[in-house]
């Protein structure tokens, strides 16, 4: 089913056309720059911004899929969580544009759509002549990826018949790019790792081609279940993935979400906002071990708790005398590090418990914070020590995207699942085991 999907949860709109998981076209215009000047998302600037993008971004990613209306088979836009505020924006404009068309719309939980993320296959590779290999690392007509042993885990085919950074299948310990997947259990079919594009703010990412829709039946879903770990600026939550649809909450962030404390201990240590990326280069000149910070609930269950990593981050700027130091100094690049080392231990610790506790065929890392190399690279470790493959996303389908709202909408389209009423109202917080 060929969908429009709409998404403005919070400061980047974003527009792309699907068919089913497959994206023929996409675009993203960030807030950043709007923001920066108050360190952090300013509710009413968002949600002006999304009122000026919106209407452009949906002509823009239908003219780049070569899609007109008619061709569509339905809208698919977030409902929530979110920004009350952004979220009425595409809301609005779906609701509008379903009345004046005819077509069927769907409200999407946003946080579920960032699981389906690794799933997602960029049009041009998927059509390329003999791909052989399916997306999201599951098993191609004809038998399971084909394994060389490498190292601590084991090297599979690419996604779509692509190569993933470093060579042909990424190898565990490794940090996976582009919907790789590393590790795997014997019978688990190989991952992707095609070099994609970003779509670039305001400009769409598109790859329409007939082929992409002559294939039935070549994208088959992984084995479920899957432990699933989405951590972002506002969620961090561990999930059991019965299906692409059907998930049960194991634990959720008890006050900060990751995103949040990576952003707050940047702008603690005066690195400016968004502090995630800084936070990320400065960690690679700094030591870990450096200065002692706790790994927090790192036992006794899957809640986590981040706020108090932000205070000894704080703590430790105050008591060794950072303030004033320029950018790269070596303190702050062993504090970035501390930080990130203590923060990625307890995401990925909690990930692989998920994994072993629930007896998961493998593991999804998604979100904003799912771009992290180190995390990245410290969930591989820790799928390739249990069997178990990793999906996640490419670094653009980590950050808010609508490519995945149209993925996780076209499914509930096909099964009548959350139909978009007028009425319909955004939701701020929206349980992911409630369909509606």
């Amino acid at each position: 089913m060929i969908v429009l999907a709409l998404e403005s949860s919070c400061d980047e709109t974003a527009a792309a056309v699907t068919d089913g998981r497959v994206v023929l076209a996409e675009a993203v215009r960030s807030q950043v720059d709007l923001h920066r000047l108050y360190g952090g998302v300013v509710p009413e600037i968002a949600s002006r911004a999304h009122l000026e993008a919106v209407d452009a971004l949906a002509s823009e990613v239908l003219r780049g899929a070569g899609v007109t209306l008619g061709r569509l088979g339905g809208i698919a836009v977030t409902q929530g969580p979110g920004l009350m505020g952004a979220l009425l924006v595409a809301m609005g404009f779906a609701k509008g544009l379903a009345l004046a068309s005819g077509l069927p719309a769907t409200g999407v939980n946003h946080v579920k759509a960032h699981a389906l993320a690794p799933f997602l296959v960029e049009a041009a590779l998927y059509a390329r002549p003999g791909a052989g290999v399916t997306a999201g690392g599951t098993e191609p007509e004809g038998g399971a990826g084909t394994e060389r042993e490498a190292g601590a885990g084991t090297e599979r085919e690419a996604w779509a018949g692509t190569e993933p950074e470093g060579g042909a299948g990424a190898a565990a310990g490794t940090a996976p790019e582009a919907g790789a997947v590393s590790g795997g259990r014997s019978g688990t079919a190989g991952g992707d790792g095609p070099e994609a594009r970003a779509a670039s703010a305001g400009g769409a990412s598109s790859g329409a081609s007939s082929g992409a829709r002559s294939r039935p039946g070549a994208l088959r879903p992984p084995r479920f279940p899957l432990a699933a770990l989405v951590a972002s600026g506002g969620h961090t939550s561990l999930f059991l993935m019965e299906d692409f649809l059907t998930f049960r909450t194991l634990g959720r962030t008890l006050d900060d979400a990751a995103g949040e404390a990576f952003d707050k201990s940047a702008k603690l240590m005066g690195l400016g906002y968004p502090g995630g990326a800084v936070i990320e280069r400065m960690a690679e000149r700094g030591d870990p071990s450096a200065y002692r910070i706790s790994r927090p609930m790192m036992k006794g269950g899957f809640d986590f708790s981040f706020s108090g990593l932000k205070t000894r981050v704080a703590d430790l700027y105050r008591a060794h005398g950072m303030d004033g130091l320029p950018d790269g100094a070596k303190e702050l690049c062993d504090l970035a590090a501390s930080f990130q080392a203590a923060a990625v231990d307890v995401m990925s610790a909690k990930l692989a418990s998920a994994v072993s506790s629930t007896g998961a065929e493998g593991a999804v890392l998604a979100g904003g914070v799912a771009a992290n190399g180190a995390l990245r690279r410290a969930a591989s470790e820790a799928c390739a020590g249990l069997g178990v493959p990793l999906y996640v996303p490419k670094p653009s389908w980590c950050a808010d995207n609508a490519a995945m709202i149209g993925f996780l909408g076209s499914l509930q389209l096909e099964r009548g699942i959350n139909p978009l009423a007028l009425s319909a109202e955004a939701k701020t917080r929206w349980n992911v085991e409630c369909p509606a």
